[in-house]
């Protein structure tokens, strides 16, 4: 006889909204483990829970209350995946995403850079130590996520005070990601996207959003064959994303960074592959429409009133803004505040409505 748990799945994200939405529509039953209280995902959820402020021993006793028997299972999402350090949490429990062992691979840079160079997949040349200033440098933390942890070099003689830290070469280009699913030991590619950034002088590598790309059948043939590579050395699972440069003068990609889970993409691709997102004999769509999503970060410090919060209750109906905070009264510039979403036939037309949107959420600010 078929547990009745076995379709139900424990999300833990710093953001749960989306996520959780996109994976009900595949028809899992969700219980959320979110620190972000946004305003439409308990109604989502079966079940939600909140940590105030992320710590391995807070999630332990919400997983214990939530799961005693250890039977639902788990997926990490952005934002909890980059800090977990205990995978013993979530141990008898059926690992919706990547295991222990990969995580531990994919947050080392030697061990990264060594498999990389095994497999023969091309990377911006990654250093520990800075000996000349003939390129331009990056100080890049691997466990960084959303650009958060990347920055420019300005003085050779930086050094690095963490073994997640390295040094790599500026490449002028346009950073590109490839969204895709592994199951049952079979790769299903699901979107190519370009992404921008949102710009703020001391974190300018700030990830501000994405949209689906055009792309050629000879970039898209070469950004599989690299994947595929990847996927196969590492043991990826689940819902992951590659990031890659692709330099201004030449079209061969160069990895950037491994999203062992779901992300930002996760909204685009729902309203591309609905329930058949975790299907794993659904074909590659190359659709002609163009969907994007966006961070909207606070523009200033600001405390949030009761007529504010009454707007965001009306915000909070549209299917084009999500993750909209709920019970939360303090924002800090550049702090992200919430999520849009547009799509139309152009990208021009889909960027321009990102933007009305974008400016009708910041005047709440």
């Amino acid at each position: 006889m078929e547990d009745k748990e076995d379709n139900h799945l424990i999300i833990i994200a710093h953001s749960c909204e989306d996520l959780a939405k996109a994976l009900k529509l595949c028809g899992y039953d969700i219980f959320s483990i979110s620190v972000n209280k946004s305003f439409l995902l308990e109604k989502t959820s079966n079940e939600t829970y909140y940590l105030k402020k992320f710590s391995q021993d807070s999630l332990k006793k919400t997983l214990l209350k939530l799961d005693p028997r250890c039977k639902k299972k788990v997926l990490l999402g952005s934002g909890i995946i980059e800090k977990l350090s205990d995978y013993s949490l979530i141990s008898g429990r059926s690992n919706f995403g990547n295991d222990e062992k990969t995580h531990k691979l994919l947050v080392n840079p030697k061990k990264l850079f060594k498999t990389l160079n095994t497999i023969d997949v091309s990377y911006p040349k990654s250093i520990t130590r800075i000996t000349n200033n003939k390129y331009s440098w990056l100080k890049k933390n691997i466990s960084s996520y959303g650009g958060t942890k990347v920055s420019y070099v300005e003085d050779i003689d930086t050094k690095i005070s963490d073994p997640k830290e390295y040094f790599q070469k500026f490449i002028n280009g346009e950073v590109i990601s490839v969204q895709f699913l592994v199951k049952q030991k079979r790769i299903i590619f699901h979107s190519i996207c370009s992404q921008w950034n949102h710009k703020i002088k001391d974190k300018p590598f700030i990830l501000g959003g994405l949209i689906n790309r055009n792309t050629s059948k000879e970039l898209e043939k070469k950004l599989f064959k690299i994947v595929k590579k990847i996927c196969l050395s590492f043991k990826l699972k689940g819902l992951n994303s590659i990031d890659f440069i692709l330099p201004k003068n030449n079209c061969n990609p160069q990895f950037l960074e491994i999203n062992s889970r779901p992300g930002l993409t996760i909204n685009l691709l729902s309203k591309i592959y609905k329930n058949n997102l975790l299907n794993i004999d659904q074909k590659y769509i190359r659709t002609k429409n163009k969907y994007a999503t966006a961070i909207i970060y606070s523009k200033k410090d600001f405390l949030l009133k009761s007529k504010q919060k009454l707007r965001l209750l009306e915000l909070s109906k549209r299917y084009d803004i999500t993750e909209l905070p709920y019970n939360k009264k303090k924002f800090l510039k550049h702090e992200p505040f919430c999520l849009i979403h547009s799509q139309s036939s152009s990208e021009h037309k889909t960027k321009q409505i990102i933007k009305e949107l974008s400016n009708k959420v910041i005047k709440l600010m």
